[in-house]
């Protein structure tokens, strides 16, 4: 007499093996999830090394930032007084890291405000008309030349190089990972317009000081650079 339970039986287990891949594919695209939201780009590339360039020495020392809370954050002891050192991270808009010999600092984009080519450090500024009133180093894009703190000394460069907001807490370095920009800077990739925060600050050039930036009180729409009256 032939068996009339083998054929439901086949199908029963087929049915379950079914199921266990059904199970097994939804256990493996919740990893998947969590890998993507518990652990982002952001963390996988979390640190940036650089080398901090020592002026005038041509001695270089290598330097790290480590990515936390949409800072970047590192030990003021790394960066030797007088030193420019480079960062570039693959997920974040890269900038020049500036500790002056008084042991000030300043971030800087390192794309220029002019049409967003690359900043290049100099140990000596091409066609300098102040070197010697300040130090000898800079930036250079290829059309303008930026003295240390990031004003421009000659070129077709509209403003100075956009600065990256920073802190100094109990010996730690903190640098928000994009630069301040004018809001009218539309389209630039490098920097944050903050434009619900109004504009940045006027700035005056720590090297020359009756030397100035702002986007009103100079009366020259083109530039928007004004030298103060001594």
């Amino acid at each position: 007499m032939a068996d009339r339970t083998a054929p439901r039986l086949v199908d029963l287990s087929f049915l379950r093996w079914i199921a266990w891949a059904l199970v097994l594919g939804v256990a493996m695209a919740l990893v998947v999830v969590a890998i993507v939201v518990l652990w982002p780009p952001d963390r996988m590339r979390s640190v940036v090394s650089g080398q901090a360039y020592v002026w005038g020495g041509g001695q270089t020392l290598s330097a790290m930032l480590v990515y936390r809370d949409g800072r970047w954050v590192g030990a003021t002891d790394d960066f030797p007084p007088g030193s420019t050192t480079h960062f570039q991270p693959r997920e974040h808009p890269g900038f020049y890291l500036v500790r002056y010999p008084d042991g000030t600092f300043r971030a800087m984009a390192d794309r220029s405000p002019h049409r967003g080519q690359r900043v290049e450090w100099r140990d000596t500024r091409p066609g300098s008309r102040w070197v010697p009133r300040g130090p000898k180093g800079g930036f250079v894009d290829g059309d303008s030349v930026f003295a240390t703190d990031g004003f421009p000394e000659q070129g077709p460069a509209p403003r100075p190089l956009d600065t990256f907001p920073l802190a100094i807490e109990a010996g730690r370095l903190y640098v928000a990972s994009y630069a301040h920009c004018p809001s009218y800077a539309n389209g630039w990739r490098w920097c944050d317009r903050w434009s619900s925060k109004g504009e940045p600050p006027e700035r005056c050039s720590e090297l020359y000081p009756e030397v100035c930036w702002s986007m009103s009180r100079c009366g020259r729409i083109s530039s928007h650079f004004c030298v103060l009256p001594r």
